[in-house]
């Protein structure tokens, strides 16, 4: 059988060409391969740098958390007693605390609050104790001078509703005899209130009745008037709601509703402007009044004496009043007329006010010093 015969081709061009794209091939597999492997480093490195800054922001950002702690009022009145005292008004950050979770229960948390509610409190504690404007204390809290108010009318109605109740009480017979001071131990030992009246100055009325209700002949000034009861122990035990300055003492004692706690047997001393012996000897009590000298030329020894006894003891109401008006400067004026405005319960904000640094007033040590304690069963 004849076999067919193919040359050979000594020099095929296209195998030379195949050859060179094969090795070209083979050259960019290499750099592809090279570069695949330097962009899985990069995109490694920046995963490590991402980290790196994610951390770095972690700890600026709690960094800063910590400074702005150390900084807050909370935590500058929770390391220093004498700062709590001065801001506050209160003697120790726990009786701050104490406080605060007694008004807890009546108040709603809402996470949309730039400071929390214990600030909130501390923020109208330094209103009634530093009578600081509202844009001070919005500066101070870095929130609006709107919301400040907002915040201190919240806080105050809600005080106002919760503290008397647990802080501002009539007291029981049998255990305001067993802490009585031994000064009315030995000439008033059924004295269960000493009465006295402060005014606040307050703004000028437009109306013109108005006007002249609050104006005060002593003070000669337009003056909001309260009336104020404390026991011998030196804790207040009611406080009226407030009347215009022109409003007589024995007005105010009637209109306070004072008198129906007054019981038989009590004694309830005064000054010579509450003209109210009527009223408390037909419950059976005991009105105490310095002598009166009326048209004689003096008072006679006996009644010098009498009258030296009953100014020995009234000092504690004077020195309960001053100290609450130095402890709770708001107290000291001048009232806004928009303070003076009732509600639909017939509470003027100034009255809560007065009823609430009362209040705290006696959450303090009491203004008496302590005596020796003894049973009269």
């Amino acid at each position: 059988m004849e076999q067919t015969f193919i040359p050979e081709m000594k020099n095929d061009p296209f195998q030379e060409e195949i050859t060179s794209l094969q090795h070209q091939l083979q050259q960019m597999t290499l750099e592809r391969d090279a570069a695949l492997r330097k962009v899985e480093m990069l995109s490694a490195s920046i995963e490590e740098l991402l980290v790196k800054r994610q951390q770095a922001e972690l700890t600026a950002f709690d960094a800063l958390e910590k400074l702005k702690l150390s900084k807050s009022m909370l935590h500058q009145l929770k390391q220093d007693k004498k700062m709590t005292l001065y801001y506050t008004g209160l003697s120790s950050f726990d009786l701050l605390s104490d406080i605060f979770d007694a008004l807890h229960p009546a108040l709603h948390h809402d996470p949309r609050f730039k400071i929390s509610l214990k600030e909130q409190f501390i923020l109208t504690l330094m209103k009634l104790r530093l009578n600081l404007g509202n844009k001070d204390l919005a500066y101070r809290f870095d929130i609006h001078r709107t919301t400040v108010k907002r915040y201190i009318e919240k806080f105050i109605d809600v005080m106002y509703v919760r503290l008397p109740p647990a802080l501002l009480l009539w007291p029981d017979s049998k255990a305001y005899k067993l802490t009585m001071p031994l000064s009315f131990r030995k000439h008033y030992p059924n004295c269960i209130a000493i009465l006295d009246c402060f005014e606040i100055n307050c703004e000028m009325h437009s109306n013109i009745i108005d006007k002249a209700s609050c104006y005060s002949k002593y003070k000669s000034h337009h003056t909001a008037k309260y009336m104020v009861s404390m026991t011998p122990q030196g804790s207040i035990n009611f406080c009226s709601k407030g009347f215009g300055g022109r409003s007589t003492d024995v007005e105010v004692v009637r209109q306070s509703g004072f008198v129906k706690y007054v019981k038989e047997g009590d004694q309830v001393m005064e000054d010579h402007g509450f003209l109210i012996g009527e009223e408390i000897e037909a419950l059976g009590a005991t009105l105490v009044t310095p002598a009166f000298k009326g048209l004689r030329p003096q008072l006679e020894g006996s009644e010098t004496e009498f009258s030296r006894i009953i100014s020995n003891e009234r000092i504690h109401i004077e020195r309960g009043i001053g100290n609450l008006r130095k402890k709770y400067t708001i107290l000291r004026g001048p009232i806004k007329i928009p303070e003076m405005n009732i509600d639909f319960n017939r509470n003027a904000f100034i009255d809560k006010i007065v009823v609430v640094c009362c209040c705290l007033m006696n959450a303090m040590p009491s203004i008496v010093p302590p005596s020796v304690v003894f049973n009269y069963m």
